[in-house]
């Protein structure tokens, strides 16, 4: 059930981490200048969901 749970995050996050990428590339492609704060928030959502996945390990 756990493994289930942690699968389903980790497809949903890299759907939502693909969007994010293209959305940051398009914004760079169009020469917007000040991705940093959209590449910070992007690499933290990453970042939270493969720690929320062992978390959810850990407790369950």
């Amino acid at each position: 059930m756990v493994s289930e749970i942690s699968l389903v995050l980790l497809v949903t996050g890299a759907v939502v981490a693909i969007i994010g990428a293209l959305r940051i590339y398009y914004k760079w492609s169009n020469g917007d200048s000040y991705i940093e704060k959209d590449v910070m928030m992007w690499a933290g959502g990453i970042l939270f969901l493969v720690l929320i996945q062992f978390f959810i390990k850990s407790v369950f």
